[in-house]
């Protein structure tokens, strides 16, 4: 029954939004600044607009939010006119949902910016995407975007194309997730998995684990040299959870998982140079 209550809440989580409700942030631009890598993504409001509604449906009891402020300070941000300090604050969001029976799932995620609003906002975004809100925007790809002359932002008309982009997506994932009719009288077979795959899926595993025992260690080690903001910082852009629950977890993800906490390490050890 548990198991169940819980394929919901994230069935429904999950749910792609309006894209009206979908922001689109410039990444970068082009040499020429003609056009713009556009970045889509959420707002916290969204997201607690999200939850609420769950709780409404019956899904969850409640839910709730706490944050821990984990690095204060600066870090040198590249300009057209060289380089500047900007403030830099790293925030770990901590989400949790009290599911009917009393059962409670929690989802954390580190988020970062340039004020504590902003890294606020990010980490709760972060956070809920371990619950799959907003999940599916990961899958859009790059977007680029044409940019008016001497301006730094598409043109709404621009921003129009985006969003017909995101119907798209929302479409074909409504399509995916529609469950094939089965022919009458003919039992489903359950999948088992291979041996093999267990096999491998328990190496992986420890290979996480040590992973994640050697990039404490070297995040402990940078604060320890005054680093820590900037640690934190790579962490957040890494997208890499450390000390994620990996129980359920397919092979293909625990190897984009272990290949995840590779470039981390290696781009930690970047900053111990």
């Amino acid at each position: 029954m548990e198991g169940s209550v819980l394929a919901r809440v994230l069935e429904w989580a999950s749910k792609p939004f309006d894209p009206d409700e979908v922001e689109f942030t410039v990444k970068a631009t082009s040499r020429d600044r003609r056009k713009a890598l556009m970045v889509a993504h959420l707002t916290a409001r969204s997201v607690m607009d999200r939850l609420d509604e769950m709780v409404r449906e019956g899904l969850l009891e409640s839910w709730t939010s706490a944050f821990e402020v984990v690095e204060r300070g600066t870090v040198k941000v590249r300009t057209r006119d060289g380089e500047k300090e900007d403030p830099f604050y790293a925030v770990v969001a901590r989400i949790s949902l009290e599911l009917p029976g009393g059962k409670v799932l929690v989802k954390e995620d580190v988020g970062e910016g340039d004020t504590l609003k902003g890294a606020f906002s990010d980490a709760l975004k972060r956070a809920a995407v371990h619950l799959g809100i907003g999940r599916y925007l990961y899958r859009l790809g790059e977007m680029w975007a044409d940019l008016p002359e001497g301006k730094d932002y598409p043109s709404e008309e621009e921003i129009r194309k985006l969003r017909a982009k995101l119907r798209s997506l929302a479409k074909q994932e409504a399509k995916e997730e529609k469950p094939q009719a089965k022919p009458q009288g003919q039992p489903q077979a359950q999948a088992q998995p291979k041996p093999q795959e267990d096999k491998k899926a328990k190496e992986l595993k420890e290979r996480l684990h040590k992973g994640d025992a050697l990039i404490s260690e070297l995040i402990a080690k940078l604060k320890d040299k005054g680093l820590g903001a900037e640690a934190a910082r790579l962490v957040a852009a890494s997208g890499y959870k450390i000390a994620e629950d990996l129980e359920g977890k397919s092979v293909k993800e625990l190897e984009a998982l272990v290949e995840k906490a590779r470039e981390l390490y290696v781009a930690l050890q970047g900053l111990d140079k």
